[in-house]
């Protein structure tokens, strides 16, 4: 069954506003290699120790990230290093490292 109706109240001044059709997005995702040629080989940067502490701030970081689709598990070869940086307000921030890679 399909929904034959949809309400949103904003509560603005204008009258209703009337959708008569909505369809589905047809996004294809880009290919992500699409570029390099075959002899390139993944590039694999030496993880970086982290503190305690920041090592439980990325952890819950990508936890979060996980839970809102942000992103997702992985298996490829390529890797780049997450940090920790803090702004002048003592604010942390994950960052991840791309400098290594292409």
């Amino acid at each position: 069954n399909q929904h034959s109706e949809l309400n949103l109240a904003f509560g603005g001044a204008k009258p209703p506003l009337r959708i008569c059709y909505l369809a589905p997005a047809k996004i294809e995702p880009p290919p992500l290699f699409e570029y390099l040629s075959g002899d390139v080989k993944p590039i694999v940067t030496k993880s970086r120790k982290h503190s305690r502490e920041d090592n439980d701030f990325i952890e819950r970081e990508i936890g979060k990230l996980l839970a809102d689709d942000i992103i997702e598990e992985s298996r490829s070869p390529w890797r780049a290093q997450a940090f920790v940086v803090k702004s002048e307000n003592h604010r942390k921030r994950m960052v991840i490292d791309y400098s290594q890679t292409i």
